[in-house]
């Protein structure tokens, strides 16, 4: 998982006790009469803090919770309140959550089979006992739960994570996952293994080019796209979460470290064709289904991207009912409500692939990726997006990466489509997202356009 740091000092400007806070401290604001942070009263109910007691009382008596247990996924018909909400996910990692601590907000977990066959999970999920009692009984049962800002307790969170560690139960979903069902306490979701090409069950087609292989690979996204369709309908669906980076540099970076040495010629030729396919069979079926929305993590560039590039097909081609976002990094960017196209306010590598992205949505953190070097060396606004990767704790990461800025960008369409007039379609919702294409650069977080800044328990 990538380093993070808490909000500390900044964090003290965020005055707690009304559902938006209005903000005084951000004066180069262009429109300072409208701007606002998303803050909350978070005062612990009785119940909370009886929560919090059950925690603390498994940690204190820790050494008779380290058994193994093993917790498993039960499917569920949605609910009423999350119609309109309701968030295909597809990525790696999500277990954990998905298990345990969201387990009543998560309504199928489908996966690749031992026939390779995407569909309901039927894998068991591997932890110590004080883990599984923790996120499963003590705070995943009951909804509406504690929102992970209410706890916020880093030294709580450190503890579990120091006696009932986890480190195989995480990904790059995580956080992904984290924001969206904190940022959306009415949504619900339905949660998809990533089609990984170095992995079951593609690994050995991808690994072998050849025309067969590439017919196999095919047929396997053409599956299991219809398998996420299928669920799409089943559970009457609203978005589609998808952050792969399936760029040719991503492709070729996956085959030379997972498959055997062959020229660049015949590679580069072999991973254009799997692109293609990727493209064709995965993921263009899913961006034709009626009034819903896929949201992509957007492309991230060295050079300048025109429309069209072939080292970015997933990216660079033209679909309807598809949300393409980047990611801006800044504390005080100056952004009117209804956004902007300077484009001079982006770090290089989102400028260079300006024309490949719909939106671009600011993190509320001074600091562009990557900069390891200068970790301490970066500011967050009190309304700075915050991750949660244990719905226990909400911190500010060093920024955002458009893998991480897409579940910020779907937050957004949902406030939007809520606060739009009913049957907007989701033509109307997308155009009205970046005004037409007039204000592709917009600071939703400095505005509190997010369902939990207005979510009452």
């Amino acid at each position: 998982m990538t380093i993070r740091v808490a909000i500390v000092t900044l964090a003290l400007f965020a005055v707690l006790g009304a559902d938006c806070e209005k903000v005084t401290n951000l004066s180069t604001h262009s429109s300072p009469s409208a701007a606002y942070v998303c803050a909350h009263d978070d005062v612990l109910s009785s119940k909370d803090i009886e929560t919090i007691q059950k925690i603390k009382s498994v940690l204190v008596a820790s050494e008779n919770y380290l058994d193994i247990e093993y917790e498993t996924f039960v499917p569920k018909p949605a609910h009423m309140w999350s119609t309109g909400q309701r968030i295909l996910l597809i990525d790696h990692g999500m277990h954990a959550l998905a298990y345990t601590r969201y387990k009543q907000r998560v309504l199928d977990f489908l996966d690749f089979d031992e026939h390779g066959a995407l569909t309901t999970s039927t894998h068991a999920l591997k932890m110590h006992r004080g883990r599984r009692i923790i996120f499963s009984e003590i705070i995943g049962n009951d909804h509406p739960y504690i929102p992970a800002r209410k706890i916020n307790d880093l030294n709580l969170s450190a503890e579990i994570s120091q006696k009932f560690p986890a480190t195989d139960l995480v990904g790059h979903g995580t956080p992904i996952f984290g924001i969206l069902a904190e940022h959306n306490p009415k949504a619900e979701f339905v949660i998809s293994q990533l089609p990984n090409l170095v992995a079951w069950p593609f690994k050995d087609h991808f690994c072998s080019p050849s025309t067969e292989s590439l017919s196999r690979i095919s047929s396997l996204f053409e599956s299991a796209s219809n398998a996420l369709l299928a669920a799409i309908h089943r559970h009457d669906l609203n978005f589609i979460q998808y952050a792969e980076n399936a760029t040719f540099d991503a492709f070729n970076g996956q085959f030379v470290e997972t498959c055997k040495s062959i020229a660049y010629d015949q590679r580069a030729d072999w991973i254009r064709h799997v692109q293609r396919a990727h493209l064709k069979h995965f993921v263009k079926p899913l961006t034709h289904i009626p009034e819903v929305i896929l949201v992509q993590a957007g492309a991230s560039s060295n050079y300048k991207l025109n429309k069209g590039d072939k080292n970015f097909w997933m990216d660079c081609a033209s679909f309807q009912n598809r949300l393409r976002v980047g990611a801006l990094n800044k504390v005080t960017p100056g952004l009117p409500i209804e956004g902007t196209n300077r484009i001079d306010l982006l770090p290089p590598n989102q400028r260079n692939a300006e024309a490949c992205v719909d939106l671009f949505v600011n993190s509320g953190v001074n600091y562009e990726w990557p900069k390891f070097d200068a970790l301490l060396d970066w500011q967050a606004a009190p309304h700075a997006i915050k991750f949660s990767d244990d719905g226990l704790t909400e911190v500010a990461y060093t920024g955002l990466k458009p893998s991480w800025a897409a579940p910020v960008a779907l937050s957004y369409l949902i406030y939007l489509k809520n606060t739009l007039p009913p049957g907007t379609t989701a033509k109307e919702l997308l155009a009205h997202a970046n005004n037409n294409g007039s204000g592709k650069i917009k600071d939703p977080a400095f505005f509190a356009q997010f369902e939990k800044c207005h979510y009452k328990q």
